[in-house]
């Protein structure tokens, strides 16, 4: 068995198209939407980047066939702090693995390498999301696979509050 790695990442959106320019290098993202005759909103297409967000998507050979209600949601590791592009292709294999995004044709096969990956959900500002907007809910906020069995589950959210 392969070693097993941890994968933190912080979603942060949906985020505002004429935003992107501002988020810098990369890591993965998300698009969501419909596609011609779908009714209801989806998570489409996981993927990753190691340029700049808004590099990616201005030749991105997928964003056009979300035609309504098109969404971008990004990832920013977390930790591990080096995660390096094999890093980023295993945390894109075990989600595209685990959610199955219609638009995503590789990566669906085979299991992923032995990996856990917690999303922590946020809003564009950076803030915690303390619900989940419609399509996210069915996304699980921590993925295992130890290669032989899978487990999933959510986190409960809530604020520090010191008492003394």
């Amino acid at each position: 068995m392969s070693e097993y790695q941890t994968i933190v990442v912080e979603w942060c959106g949906p985020v505002a198209w004429e935003t992107i320019a501002d988020w810098g290098e990369g890591g993965l993202y998300m698009f969501s939407g419909k596609l011609k005759g779908q009714q209801n909103d989806r998570i489409q297409y996981i993927g990753i980047t190691e340029r700049e967000f808004h590099h990616r998507f201005k030749v991105h050979h997928k964003i056009d066939l979300i035609t309504r209600d098109r969404k971008c949601w990004l990832g920013r590791i977390v930790s591990p702090e080096e995660l390096g592009r094999t890093g980023l292709e295993r945390a894109e294999s075990i989600l595209i693995y685990v959610v199955d995004p219609k638009l995503n044709t590789k990566k669906k096969v085979r299991p992923p390498r032995p990996t856990a990956i917690i999303s922590h959900w946020l809003t564009q500002a950076g803030d915690p999301r303390y619900k989940r907007q419609g399509i996210l809910k069915k996304f699980p906020d921590v993925i295992s696979w130890d290669g032989y069995h899978w487990r999933e589950g959510n986190l409960r959210v809530w604020d520090f509050i010191k008492s003394y």
